[in-house]
Order: C-alpha cells, then sequence, then structure tokens
C-alpha cells in the first residue's frame, strides 16, 4: 500500500494497544514502524529488473521484522523522550504488530510480498485492494487525528475495526466478480484468470484472463444489471529472449505478462498493474528485433505516456454506466 496508509494504520496499532498509556507519543512510535520495511526502495539492486522484484523482499518477511521487533522496541525505550518502558510485553507486541502489519497489508495488493523470505520467495499478493484506496485510508486518518485531541484508543479500535471490515468486503467482492467471470469465459480455454479492483476503489474490476495467444480483458461494475462480462482480446505481438531477466520477469508475474513491439524494442509488460491500452505501470524493454533475429538487451523500463485525470474520470463513469467505456 501507499506510505500514507502503512503510516496511518502502525501509528494506529500502536496507539490502540499502548495509547492508554504513552499518549499520542504511542501513535509517533507507531507510524515510524508502519514505514520502516518500505526503506528497501533505497536500495539499489543494480538494474530495473531486479529493484521491482526484490522490493517487499528481506524488509517485509514475517521472521525477520519478528526478529527486528524486540531490538526496534529497545532502540525505543532508549529514547527518553517517548517515555517507554524497555520490559513492557504490550509495547513489545505492539511495535511487532505494526511492523507485521505492513507486508501483511500490502499481500492484500497484486504486487507481491515475500512474507516468508528466506525461506521461500514467493511473492504472495490476493490482489483484493488496490495500492491506493481512500475507502480503507480515510477512516483511519479520520480516527488517528481524532485520538490526538481526545488519546483514547477505543476511537482507534474503532477506525481498526472498519479498515480490517473493508478489507473482508474487498476478498468477497473479488470472490463474486471472480465467480460471475468463470461464468463467462465458461465456453473458453484459459490458462489463469484473475479479478483486480480498478484504481482507487472496490467497485468496478477489471478481469484478466491469459491464455497461449494473449490475453482477454473484462469490466464489470458492483452495479451492473448484466451477470456477463464482456471479453476485448489483445495478442501478444512477439517472442520473448531467453534470458535470466525474463525468466524472472516471468516468475514475477506469475505468468500475467504480454508482450509487445515498439519500433522494435520487444516490451514485456505486468499486465496486473495498469489498464489497457499499454497502460501498464510496469513493462520493460528486453529484447530488440533485428530482423528475424531477436536479441537481448539489458532491462530498461519503459514508460508509456498517460492521462491519469481522464482514465479515472472513464473509471468513474463505468462504475454506474455499464455501457461506458474505460479506454
Amino acid at each position: 500500500m501507499d506510505s500514507l496508509t502503512q503510516i496511518v494504520l502502525g501509528g494506529a496499532v500502536v496507539g490502540a494497544i499502548v495509547g492508554h498509556k504513552y499518549g499520542r507519543k504511542a501513535v509517533l512510535a507507531g507510524a515510524i514502524c508502519g514505514t520502516l520495511p518500505d526503506m528497501d526502495v533505497f536500495i539499489d539492486h543494480g538494474d530495473a529488473i531486479s529493484n521491482m522484484v526484490e522490493h517487499r523482499g528481506f524488509s517485509h518477511s514475517l521472521l525477520i521484522l519478528t526478529l527486528f521487533a524486540p531490538i526496534l522496541t529497545w532502540l525505543f525505550s532508549r529514547v527518553k523522550w517517548f517515555g517507554f518502558v524497555g520490559n513492557d510485553k504490550r509495547l513489545h507486541v505492539a511495535i511487532w504488530l505494526a511492523l507485521i502489519t505492513h507486508p501483511l497489508l500490502d499481500t492484500m495488493t497484486i504486487y507481491g510480498t515475500q512474507l516468508l523470505w528466506p525461506i521461500s520467495n514467493y511473492p504472495f499478493g490476493v490482489g483484493s485492494i488496490f495500492i491506493i484506496d481512500p475507502l480503507y485510508t480515510v477512516p483511519l486518518l479520520l480516527c488517528l487525528l481524532v485520538f490526538l485531541f481526545k488519546p483514547k484508543p477505543i476511537i482507534l479500535c474503532c477506525g481498526l475495526m472498519i479498515s480490517t471490515l473493508y478489507l473482508i468486503w474487498s476478498v468477497g467482492a473479488q470472490h463474486y466478480v471472480t465467480t460471475i467471470a468463470k461464468q463467462s469465459l465458461d465456453n473458453n480455454t484459459y490458462a489463469r484468470m484473475i479479478s483486480l479492483p480498478t484504481p482507487l476503489n472496490t467497485l468496478l474490476w477489471r478481469v484478466l484472463a491469459v491464455d497461449k495467444d494473449g490475453y482477454r480483458v473484462g469490466y464489470y461494475s458492483l452495479f451492473d444489471d448484466n451477470q456477463e462480462i464482456q471479453f476485448q482480446s489483445y495478442k501478444s505481438q512477439a517472442m520473448l529472449p531467453e534470458s535470466v531477466d525474463v525468466d524472472r520477469l516471468k516468475s514475477f508475474t506469475k505468468g500475467y505478462y504480454g508482450v509487445v513491439t515498439n519500433n522494435n524494442d520487444v516490451l514485456m509488460q505486468d499486465l496486473r498493474m495498469g489498464l489497457e491500452p499499454n497502460d501498464y505501470v510496469f513493462q520493460y524493454i528486453v529484447g530488440q528485433q533485428n530482423g528475424r533475429d531477436l536479441n537481448v538487451v539489458p532491462p530498461v523500463q519503459y514508460r508509456a505516456p498517460r492521462d491519469t485525470t481522464k482514465r479515472l474520470g472513464l473509471i468513474w463513469n463505468r462504475i454506474w454506466d455499464e455501457d461506458a467505456r474505460v479506454y
């Protein structure tokens, strides 16, 4: 999730558990804990693909964060301004929860979080919530602001309950849309299929189905009267070069990737994060088409021009009107 969400989640968790004892300082400590795992974005792993694949790696490991929690609690207790008691067991639990709720929330997005590193580098991703969702963040933020003026932990408990219920709702909505999608694709073959929320909401869903020839995309709003999703097909237009980077991208995308050519550049696209046509957050130049030859090139991230405001407007219209277009 975005940094603001992780900050308010961490602050709410610690404030709800030990806010009665440490007041507003507990919220500050929780906010620090909530943002720490994302400090790995400042690590350069050598190239664009490595930076993407390794993000949400060791710093998001439940094992590493569990081992780090007592150290961080001790460090906080050494800062006299906080006034934390080093042997406070509730404080230990609060700091630990603020750390591990970060990767657990990240896992609800589709990006991929390596919860079990170093035992496994598998990128877990439920994909039931977009990386930025105001309906999750705003209730937590409002309760946190109220707490700053009236420091009662019950306020933060209410915010956490509302945000957790919203996550449960997102999983239920995803399951519902997936059921409809499977029925709509009943007469078609596909290798894999996934339902993903469109930006900033869990009302309009984008269904992605991948097969050997390309992929199909359909949109479904929870307000649609029609119980059948209409899909549009896209073909992968080029072969991929054989390289370690390509293999890593295939693994990271879990097979949800597309291939296109752009002025002889071969682009590999992570289809899970973005919208059609060719408006994807992560797409990389991985090869060069030279006549019949396909040459490997060092991976470079390709950024397509986009009109975010226009796309968000189209998404808003599609939520309420099943005949509206999204692109």
